[in-house]
Order: structure tokens, then sequence, then C-alpha cells
């Protein structure tokens, strides 16, 4: 788990060009665990385990253990989201396929997100309180980038793209909406580009203090409508006649204060 002030996590997306498809590694982490140390034995009559020579009567305690970190007055970037697209063509548009990438035969040269999960999960974690201390958070950004589309073989040349990013609900744990106040509008990502002709940055997530409630904050990028991928036409000699690979890396950015609207 890593908290920082400024932090940044990188997935993979991956495209395969018939150009063919984009995609990420999983790469999930858990704030909690639960490890079960109850020993396997009947409770209900005597018996004895030869291995341990310890004998569990009926009715005797058994103990076991539940593991929990306790995060307060930090905010974490827990996971990012990977996607891949399957197969499409220059100067075409295809809808996410999945959240899984195949990272066979990949090139050492070839750049790889390292954080990037199968579940098409964003999640951050905000367990500072605003200045009023009514349970909501102080505030917090996160913003995007993406590489160029890079192929597989080295060598090959590679490919600008646009991915866009739908506006999706922001839940918390439970799959509720973290909007504070029920009667205010439900909270959503902000819809966003990210072209890597322009190394275009937009902010995906911009929430002000006291609009909503601090801890666990997610948004699950895992659907069809959920994202789209954008190749558009342009001199590429490579890919007449093939089937090849291309992957990029998406830079997540979180900042601990939000962006002010002018």
């Amino acid at each position: 788990m890593r908290s920082y002030k400024h932090l940044i996590a990188k997935s993979l997306l991956i495209a395969s060009i018939i150009l063919g498809a984009l995609g990420t590694t999983a790469s999930p982490v858990k704030a909690a665990t639960v490890n079960n140390a109850l020993p396997v034995t009947d409770t209900t009559a005597t018996s004895t385990d030869s291995s341990t020579s310890q004998t569990t009567q009926a009715g005797d305690p058994a103990y076991s253990n539940v593991s929990v970190d306790i995060l307060s007055g930090i905010l974490t970037l827990e996971q990012v989201p990977d996607f891949a697209f399957g197969s499409t063509m220059l100067g075409s548009t295809v809808k996410l396929q999945s959240n899984v990438v195949d990272t066979t035969d990949m090139s050492s040269s070839t750049p790889v997100g390292e954080d990037g999960n199968s579940n098409g999960v964003l999640k951050m974690i905000d367990s500072r309180t605003a200045q009023n201390n009514d349970g909501t958070g102080p505030g917090f950004s996160l913003s995007a980038s993406m590489t160029k589309l890079n192929p597989y073989v080295a060598g090959d040349k590679s490919l600008d793209a646009i991915l866009h990013l739908s506006s999706l609900p922001l839940i918390d744990q439970n799959k509720e909406n973290i909007v504070f106040k029920s009667s205010d509008a439900d909270l959503k990502t902000n819809a966003g580009d990210l072209d890597s002709a322009t190394a275009s940055d937009p902010t995906l997530i911009n929430l002000q203090s006291g609009t909503y409630r601090a801890g666990v904050i997610q948004a699950l990028f895992n659907t069809s409508d959920s994202a789209t991928l954008e190749i558009p036409n342009q001199d590429n000699d490579n890919t007449s006649g093939t089937v090849k690979k291309y992957n990029a890396v998406i830079t997540w950015t979180l900042n601990a204060a939000p962006v002010v609207n002018p």
C-alpha cells in the first residue's frame, strides 16, 4: 500500500492491430485479509492429532485470527484498471472487451504497466476528514495520460490512439454512491479523452471538500460502455496483411487537493 501527497500508478493498455488488442496486467492490492488458523479437529468428540500430540475436547474453545489495516489521515491510490479491446483496424473505434491482458511474446523493450488490475477497478481510500469533522473528505483530484501504442515486436512503428473513458458512478465498498447529502446528485467520474498524440491528461475525478463521504472510493471500468479505444488513420506500413499486438501505458496521478474551478 502506498500513500503520497502526489501518487502515480501505471496500468497497461494493449491493442493488437489487424491491427489488434488493448489490455493490462493484474496487480490487486488488498487492504485487509483474514487468516484462518483453526486446526482441523472434530469438536463434537475427543480426538488426538498424532502430528502435534494435541487433544481438543468437546466444548473447548478454538482460536482464529482477524487482520486489518486501519488508515487514518492519509489518501491512497489502491488500484488502477487495465483495458483490453480485442482486435480492430486503423480508422476505427472499438468498445472495451475485458480487463485481462496477454503479455505473451511482448518484447523486453516494450513499456509495461506495473500496477493494473484485471477487474477494471479504480480505487482510492481517503481516510482524511474535512475541517468540520463530519465524516466528509477534504477533497482530491485524479488525472490520467496515455503513451502511444507500442508494438510487441521491437522495431515496428508505434501508433497514436485515444482512450475515451465514460463518466461512471463513484461508489463505496457497499456499491453505494459516496455523495454526502442524499438530496444532492450522485457523484461520478468525469468523462475524459486520453490522447497519445497530444499527451492530454484530463482530470477524471475532482471531489470538493465536504461533498463526499470519506473512505473507500471506487469506479468500475468493466463494462463495454465504460471505455472505448479510437485509433485514427495514420501512416503505418507495418500492418499490411498482418495481425500485430500493441500496448500503451496509462499513468494515473492522484493529488491530495481538488482542482479549483475557475
